[in-house]
């Protein structure tokens, strides 16, 4: 995994473990969407006394390397299993997050997880304009019609439509610093996560339970 993909994952950990597990009643499992090299995962695992699992089409070997860098500290490292992220069996009590999921990856992580009335969050990567912008009587295309937007305006806006489309009851950023694909959105909460709905923006929160586990990490590309 690159540095950049780690410091966004250790940003978007700290707004989990915020909302999530700061309160008393933590989620049942954890599901890590699309989760690539699963470093979030992974820490939520070392963290919290909960099931995570990891779930994408193929098993990357990043995921295994920073398992067994976990566990060779004594630490608790999340599994991972190869399988369409629709076919996954929720419950109410999980909590399903996507980080950084390319293209129509968000509608499908959120979709699945308000069908179960499962709670979700997501931080957006690359969004297709004509899967989150549907106007009524315009017969241009969703592209052209963001097409005199600059980046961060489009990214802006299709992330408001994702948040409208689901009823997103967070909307965050984190340090844009670290990444400008930085908006995270969460929903489908009980009482709001049970953490006091709309928090502090990321890059200022700090999880509840002790600090992130401290471990070299291995050396995988």
């Amino acid at each position: 995994a690159r540095v950049k993909e780690i410091l966004e994952a250790v940003e978007a950990y700290e707004v989990i473990a915020h909302r999530y597990f700061r309160g008393a009643a933590a989620p049942g499992r954890v599901f890590d969407m699309a989760c690539g090299h699963g470093f979030v995962a992974h820490l939520v695992a070392a963290s919290h006394d909960v099931q995570v699992v990891g779930v994408d089409l193929e098993r990357r070997d990043a995921f295994d390397a920073w398992a067994t860098a976990f566990r060779a500290q004594g630490l608790a490292a999340a599994t991972c299993v190869e399988r369409d992220l629709t076919e996954v069996a929720l419950r109410r009590d999980d909590l399903v997050f996507a980080i950084h999921a390319c293209d129509d990856a968000n509608i499908v992580v959120v979709d699945h997880a308000t069908r179960a009335g499962a709670q979700w969050l997501v931080v957006p990567c690359c969004l297709k304009a004509d899967n989150y912008l549907d106007v009524k009587g315009d017969r241009r295309s969703s592209r052209s019609r963001t097409a005199n937007l600059a980046d961060d305006q489009r990214y802006a806006l299709l992330c408001g439509a994702l948040a409208a489309k689901f009823g997103a009851t967070l909307t965050s950023a984190i340090d844009h610093r670290v990444t400008r694909r930085n908006v995270v959105l969460a929903g489908g909460d009980a009482e709001a996560a049970r953490t006091g709905g709309d928090a502090d923006a990321a890059h200022a929160l700090r999880p509840a339970r002790g600090r992130l586990p401290t471990f070299r990490g291995p050396h995988v590309r």
